[in-house]
């Protein structure tokens, strides 16, 4: 999978990687991603504003409040619903809603 990628606290160090796909672990389902939104805490860690980079680990995969659609449950486990979910990945506070 391709993410933008925040690598180190300095403004605008940034790199587009290849990532290898994550493995649902127990209790973790993979969505797909169709795209992801910019908002203005991303311009803030992109900037390196450290008071919004310190609030997250290093490398971050950057974008928040995104589209997504249901893939896979762990391993051997299929997801009740393959349904689209609207996600919102923002650190602690992280949620999904199936829609």
């Amino acid at each position: 999978m391709k993410a933008i990628v925040k690598v180190s606290e300095e403004a605008g160090a940034v790199e587009v990687r290849e990532l290898p796909m994550p493995e649902p672990g127990p209790g973790i389902l993979l969505v797909k991603m169709g795209a992801s939104g910019i908002c203005h805490s991303d311009v803030m860690i992109y900037k390196g504003h450290t008071r919004a980079a310190r609030r997250y680990p290093l490398p971050l995969i950057m974008g928040m409040k995104a589209p997504a659609s249901l893939r896979a449950g762990p391993r051997g486990q299929e997801p009740e619903n393959r349904g689209q979910v609207s996600l919102n990945p923002s650190g602690a506070a992280a949620s999904a809603e199936i829609v």
